[in-house]
């Protein structure tokens, strides 16, 4: 019983890596959306304030423009996964600063970061 639980746990270990590889996300679209998702959670617990929470996600949006920018001249194999994954990532900041920042609606907030979670391959709050 012991050894097939601990085979569960590594395979459930090793298709959650391989799923992230399978969503043809670039270096700088993880890490950027891994820092957005970051910014949104201590927002919504409170440890830092709407405007710092805006400013951040502000300063992703631009990194993320400039990297959609930059995989849209790059002509390699599957550019076009990483491209809509990037752009998808950017639209998520967009709407979560929006969110924050004119209506102040936290179960938006929530889906917006929920749906960064899901493109870069984290869980969902």
């Amino acid at each position: 019983m012991k050894k097939a639980i601990a085979v569960l746990c590594i395979l459930s270990v090793f298709v959650s890596g391989c799923w992230i590889k399978q969503r043809d996300i670039s270096d700088e679209t993880y890490r950027t959306g891994k820092n957005a998702l970051t910014t949104l959670d201590q927002y919504l617990d409170g440890d830092i304030t709407a405007d710092e929470a805006y400013d951040k996600l502000k300063l992703y949006y631009d990194i993320l423009e400039k990297e959609e920018d930059e995989l849209r001249e790059k002509d390699e194999e599957h550019n076009g996964d990483k491209i809509s994954h990037c752009s998808s990532l950017k639209s998520s900041c967009l709407s979560a600063s929006s969110a924050i920042y004119l209506t102040g609606d936290v179960q938006e907030v929530i889906e917006n970061r929920n749906d960064i979670a899901e493109i870069i391959g984290e869980s969902t709050r």
